[in-house]
């Protein structure tokens, strides 16, 4: 209990030196700096405060003006939906152009992969209940991992506490016990499943160094990669997914803002957030729906899904 206690502490004392210390303007807004070449994929940043950093726990002190609400329209899955339309998997396809049941889990990429690595069925991902989101965040992660070139076994290093009193070992992934070998032989049944993706990704490598270090997204940016290996090979399997998901959620963004004159707030990885009053929410929200999921010509015209949620402060839009 005292490394527990301990553990919360720390985290806390973290989040009050850290986040706490916000500059507010006279009209108790709250405008970070944004770096619009803040990564080298193209995605934004945020500094003073890095909004893009904030824990879960703190981001319910950010709230609308009176009278409005924030909304926010969340592309599902997009960066394994880009990797599934640019690589031809023919896995992630077949999930992702089929319909599914509510409460199947096969109809969730991540999901599906937390069921097929650690032998769930529909009645086994049920019973988890309160442990849903802890294990497919943990499949979400181990995925892009190994899909990324990591270690498959670098999620178990995250730090999880397993504390009671606070209710974080209910949230635990029930995996996290599994043997380093039994992680790499998942690793090795995923990338046998995906094939295709993996051919892909290791000629995306071989164009590049052929180029001499040059790659052309099919959204027509160049980027020159000059880290050694392995380094560049992580790089660049990453890069079609991250740059596409920042070319999709960007080209959204300045749609709503130069057609509709749409109140943004805040892009956050691939979540736009808008501003509006609550009488508004549910023009704003098909609007929005329209503009984000118009057919992307650099994956074949496929359009992505959205979902959209509403929220009384930045923590309680899920």
């Amino acid at each position: 209990p005292a490394l527990h206690a301990l553990f919360h502490r720390s985290r806390l004392s973290t989040i009050d030196t850290r986040y706490l210390e916000v500059e507010v303007d006279d009209d108790e807004r709250v405008r970070p700096t944004i770096k619009l070449y803040g990564a080298k994929t193209g995605r934004l940043a945020y500094a003073d405060p890095a909004l893009q950093q904030w824990p879960p726990e703190i981001r319910h002190i950010l709230r609308p003006r009176a009278g409005c609400v924030f909304l926010a329209a969340d592309y599902g899955q997009l960066e394994a939906r880009i990797s599934a339309y640019l690589s031809g998997d023919p896995i992630d396809l077949a999930v992702f152009n089929q319909t599914w049941a509510p409460n199947d889990p096969h109809g969730d990429i991540h999901a599906r992969n937390a069921c097929a690595l650690f032998g769930y069925d529909i009645k086994a991902w049920a019973d988890l209940n309160i442990n849903h989101t802890a294990t497919r965040n943990f499949a979400k992660t181990w995925r892009f991992g190994v899909g990324y070139g990591g270690a498959p076994d670098s999620v178990q290093m995250k730090i999880y506490c397993p504390c009671t009193q606070w209710g974080c070992a209910e949230k635990l992934p029930p995996m996290l016990d599994l043997k380093r070998h039994e992680i790499a032989l998942a690793a090795r049944r995923w990338e046998i499943e995906h094939k295709v993706y993996v051919e892909w990704r290791e000629q995306l490598v071989r164009d590049v160094l052929k180029n001499n270090g040059w790659y052309e997204s099919p959204w027509g940016y160049k980027r020159l990669f000059l880290q050694p290996m392995p380094g560049l090979r992580n790089e660049v399997y990453n890069n079609p997914m991250q740059h596409g998901a920042a070319q999709i959620i960007n080209r959204a963004m300045v749609e709503l803002h130069e057609q509709h004159q749409a109140p943004m707030v805040l892009v956050m990885h691939d979540e736009l957030m808008l501003e509006v009053p609550e009488g508004d929410v549910d023009h704003w929200s098909s609007v929005v729906t329209e503009v984000m999921q118009r057919p992307v010509p650099e994956l074949g015209g496929a359009s992505l899904p959205v979902n959209v949620s509403v929220g009384e402060d930045w923590g309680s839009v899920k």
